[in-house]
């Protein structure tokens, strides 16, 4: 009867423990920041290029994108190159469609001032409006790519 008792003791606890944890989510809104509307998030990236860590996509206004490793693209190697679609879902959700696996990804963003939050499942990343530059800064050497 003891061994029982200690196991629900057990169990008692990690729930307590568990339920004082907040999601990314809850800690953003803590933070003070909001969801961003479908057309907050597509004036953010349309006709822009995003870059992070190694890293760059170009969002074209007609919904599809363009992914390079820039360290690979600067180098010459242009099969670090990856398109697909994205498109923007209620009530705050970016959404890509990836061509090398026929799979979608979305993310939702937040503000707060010029902060931009992304989640992605459990995932937070923080960036800052200016890592969101005019035009498409990697073009591919066999399109025209929009300037």
């Amino acid at each position: 009867m003891k061994r029982i008792n200690c196991v629900w003791i057990a169990f008692a606890g990690v729930v307590l423990i568990l339920s004082g944890c907040a999601t990314p989510k809850e800690d953003l809104l803590e933070e003070g920041h909001t969801s961003m509307t479908t057309d907050e998030i597509t004036e953010l990236i349309s006709g822009k290029t995003y870059t992070e860590e190694g890293w760059a996509v170009y969002h074209a206004p007609d919904g599809t994108y363009d992914m390079a490793w820039i360290r690979w693209v600067d180098q010459g190697i242009p099969e670090h190159r990856w398109t697909g679609t994205w498109w923007v879902e209620e009530p705050n959700k970016l959404c890509f469609g990836l061509t090398w696996n026929d799979a979608q990804r979305c993310s939702e963003y937040y503000q707060f001032g010029d902060q931009i939050s992304r989640l992605y499942g459990l995932d937070r990343k923080d960036t800052h409006r200016s890592q969101y530059k005019q035009g498409n800064l990697y073009p591919r050497e066999d399109s025209q790519g929009e300037q």
